[in-house]
């Protein structure tokens, strides 16, 4: 690990949302090298029952989610966001002020069903225990059968989307989104 010698040095930082963990790395716009890094394992990974109430840690988990079904809890990527970012920060000596952006990906089409202001739909009351308002994990087939659906009308209308997405709508992608908006 390098640490930041120079004040007007800057800095950005990559944050990566993966199956199991979040990564983070600070890296000198100077030259391009990794200054810190970062890892911070979901206490949760990835859940097989649904969260119970707001606390968690008190409430605990249950109904139990089909199998092909891959949420995880959005508490674990917030945790992470923060663990990752204020640790690659104090191992790198740089100051908060020098980092000038941060980029953000997840793995593949892991999403997060949002409500209209931008809050995620997970953290209402009425959802919470709605599977459908979860964050998916790009491995969650619980749309299997929308998507089904969806590539038999498409190759009966001959809709030229199937030729860009290897000829079929897959369950982790477009179909988790149409089965999202249909729980609100």
């Amino acid at each position: 690990m390098e640490i930041c010698k120079m004040q007007t040095d800057k800095y950005v930082i990559g944050l990566d949302y993966g199956t199991l963990s979040a990564r983070a790395v600070l890296v000198s716009t100077n030259n391009g090298k990794v200054i810190a890094e970062s890892v911070y394992t979901y206490p949760h990974g990835i859940l097989n029952c649904l969260p119970v109430g707001e606390n968690i840690a008190v409430s605990g988990y249950n109904t139990e989610l089909p199998a092909d079904f891959a949420l995880q809890e959005i508490n674990d990527y917030v945790e992470g966001m923060y663990h990752t970012i204020r640790e690659v920060v104090e191992k790198s000596d740089c100051h908060a002020e020098d980092v000038i952006g941060i980029g953000i990906d997840a793995t593949s089409s892991t999403f997060l069903p949002l409500q209209e202001n931008g809050q995620p739909l997970c953290k209402k009351e009425q959802y919470r225990n709605n599977p459908h308002a979860q964050l998916k994990l790009w491995k969650h087939h619980g749309a299997q059968e929308e998507a089904d659906r969806i590539t038999a009308l498409a190759k009966e209308r001959r809709e030229s989307f199937l030729l860009r997405c290897g000829g079929m709508d897959a369950a982790e992608a477009s179909g988790n989104c149409r089965k999202s908006a249909g729980c609100i």
